[in-house]
């Protein structure tokens, strides 16, 4: 007799690999066969799996041609399969995967469509932690601001774009027409977080100098090296310091610092 495991891997195989081998192990009837009733649950199976995809990736299903899009899923399925008893995960690879895909060579805005949704699920599920508060900066000694480093909250996404990305979002969120893909001048980056208080996912476009400021920041970089960073970005380098403390402030009540070290 068949064992259990070796029932759950053949029926995998035929969900997978259309290995019929399963077949032999399912009662059929004269109104509904063997092979009729695997392929009603591996449809489903797959459905199911392409709904959750929908689900994440909600903006990139409107702005894909429907069917292109399922088929994406499926061969998505099939070379990333799920391996978790939750679909939480199952589509934390997609944006990998339309990059090595053939299709996609020549759309990098659908692959940054992707990763800009992905990073909202991120932001959303990541831990709650402790918020660091303007006191909490009061304290520190005048000697010891030199060398402050900053550790963002966990819920903090940082994502650059190439493309008119957000304005395709925004319009496939509002059921708007969506706009051409078109190439950005200049490289825009983004933060995705989660508001503690109100647990709503936020999002907001960095101007060059704090796109510079916060990604030093998120590496762990001081106070001081953040300010050297900025040399090039600030052309009255005396108010280097200042803007620092400034862009921290609005980094304090955004609620994206979680902890600080001297």
């Amino acid at each position: 007799m068949i064992s259990l495991q070796e029932l759950q891997s053949s029926f995998k195989q035929y969900l997978f690999e259309e290995d019929q081998v399963i077949s032999n192990h399912v009662t059929g009837t004269q109104v509904v066969s063997s092979e009729k009733r695997l392929a009603i649950y591996a449809n489903a199976y797959h459905a199911r799996l392409v709904e959750a995809l929908e689900t994440d990736y909600p903006a990139l299903s409107t702005v894909i041609d429907e069917k292109a899009f399922v088929s994406l899923c499926h061969q998505y399925t099939h070379a990333y399969p799920s391996e978790y008893y939750s679909l939480r995960w199952f589509g934390q690879h997609f944006s990998v995967f339309m990059r090595k895909h053939k299709d996609f060579v020549d759309a990098e805005y659908l692959v940054e469509l992707a990763d800009f949704e992905w990073a909202f699920i991120m932001a959303f599920d990541a831990a709650d932690a402790s918020l660091v508060t303007e006191n909490d900066i009061a304290r520190i000694p005048q000697e010891a601001w030199l060398a402050l480093k900053m550790v963002l909250h966990p819920s903090v996404q940082i994502i650059r774009q190439n493309w008119n990305v957000l304005a395709m979002w925004r319009a496939a969120r509002d059921e708007q027409p969506v706009p051409e893909p078109e190439r950005l001048e200049e490289t825009a980056q983004y933060i995705i977080w989660r508001d503690q208080s109100s647990t709503t996912t936020q999002y907001r476009y960095l101007e060059p100098d704090e796109a510079v400021a916060f990604d030093m920041a998120s590496k762990g970089v001081s106070f001081v090296g953040i300010c050297e960073a900025l040399t090039s970005c600030v052309e009255d380098q005396n108010e280097i310091p200042l803007r620092v403390a400034s862009l921290l402030k609005g980094w304090l009540a955004a609620g994206l610092i979680a902890e600080i070290s001297w």
